[in-house]
């Protein structure tokens, strides 16, 4: 066999098969080739739009990785703000209670800030 030839492409077998076979055997052929061909051709476009999917999850993903980073930090910033914490509760306990005070006060530093900030 001389390997510098080309293999033939589909096209060429059924050119091949037109001249050299019987209409009907050629016809089944080709609409077999055909069939297996669309077949292909969905597998492909099913293929490429996996493909697409997983790039748009990988997208979302580094996205949702980066605002928990985001918000894992303003987090930590909040609970380690609290010096002492209340006897057997945690740093987000006590954080809790003293926001949960300082939004119940009547007066305050925090009503004030708010004020301040309307001007």
């Amino acid at each position: 066999m001389d390997k510098s030839r080309a293999e033939p492409t589909i096209q060429d077998r059924l050119r091949h098969m037109e001249q050299n076979c019987g209409d009907q055997y050629t016809g089944e052929v080709c609409n077999r080739a055909a069939a297996k061909i669309d077949d292909q051709q969905a597998e492909i476009e099913n293929y490429k739009r996996g493909v697409d999917i997983l790039k748009t999850t990988q997208a979302e993903n580094k996205a949702l990785r980066e605002r928990m980073a985001e918000l894992k930090k303003k987090y930590n910033e909040l609970i380690y703000a609290v010096a002492t914490k209340y006897p057997d509760k945690s740093r987000h306990e006590t954080a809790l209670y003293y926001i949960q005070q300082a939004e119940n006060c009547d007066s305050g530093p925090p009503e004030q800030a708010l004020q301040g900030e309307g001007k």
